[in-house]
């Protein structure tokens, strides 16, 4: 296990998944956080083959405290090796994460490890008590909770991430901008739409990061949609400009009249209607 070589980590790890000690159980929970990814991976295979046995159901919440121990010691950053390989363990340890989480006895710094690793592990059922954890009055927990629902992904959560974006902390209206940019759909552009327009009261970074993922939407949309914007929000007009420039091949300054005028094109030449000349 202490060795340089991952090959040789790998094998003392394949040779201590064979037990099912405490000792060898807490190899493989430290070997979870080994900088190699193949050797958390096996590492993690290991452990959800002896803790799905009945048998070692009392394992998991020991497994469970030493992790968030880990994750606390190191900051919350417990390496992409660790964050790639959890997810492997969802099925055993994510109730246990959840009852900690939801546990208001317990320490800021433990709960919101648990928030942190049922994000890592993209434990859907835990979508409801992490929006709550959000919510909650103390910035570090309420942070972690929304980093742990973004990493989950679409779970239908546009609504939350809308109401988010007036959170207290910056830390969770950067998360919620972030999170309406990759869901897509007319909900989420909707949302970024009140954003970058100024109806909803937000920093004005923020706004121009609506703007940047709102210009990625096809031409069609997008391209209105940036006229809008130098109109209502003069001050992201010259940003603005500049990606109508990039997505139309246009260079019509910062004025928004000239680019309706552009995008609407010149007048459909009238037929006749008068009175139809006989035939020949």
């Amino acid at each position: 296990m202490r060795s340089a070589d991952p090959a040789a980590r790998m094998r003392a790890v394949e040779g201590y998944a064979r037990f099912a000690s405490r000792e060898a159980l807490s190899r493989l929970m430290d070997a979870l956080f080994d900088p190699d990814p193949q050797v958390g991976g096996v590492a993690a295979q290991g452990l959800r083959i002896q803790l799905r046995s009945p048998d070692a159901a009392g394992q998991r919440p020991w497994l469970r405290d030493r992790i968030l121990d880990r994750v606390i010691a190191l900051e919350g950053a417990p390496g992409t090796s660790f964050a790639r390989n959890i997810p492997e363990l969802r099925e055993i340890l994510g109730p246990e994460m959840i009852s900690v989480l939801q546990d208001a006895t317990q320490g800021v710094a433990l709960r919101r490890a648990a928030a942190l690793c049922l994000g890592w592990m993209r434990c859907e059922e835990a979508a409801g008590v992490l929006v709550e954890t959000v919510l909650t009055d103390d910035a570090a927990l309420a942070v972690a909770g929304a980093d742990a629902l973004y990493r989950m992904g679409e779970l239908g959560l546009v609504s939350v991430w809308r109401n988010l974006l007036q959170h207290s902390e910056r830390a969770v209206r950067v998360i919620a901008v972030e999170a309406l940019a990759g869901l897509g759909g007319p909900e989420a552009f909707d949302a970024l739409c009140a954003v970058a327009l100024r109806e909803v009261a937000i920093d004005r970074d923020l706004q121009e990061r609506a703007v940047a993922a709102l210009a990625q939407w096809p031409s069609p949309v997008s391209v209105p949609l940036l006229v809008d914007v130098m109109e209502r929000n003069p001050a992201l007009r010259a940003r603005a400009a500049q990606m109508l420039r990039e997505k139309t091949g246009m260079n019509l300054g910062d004025m928004p009249g000239e680019w309706r005028r552009a995008l609407e094109g010149p007048p459909t030449p009238q037929q006749p209607t008068g009175p139809a000349l006989p035939p020949p």
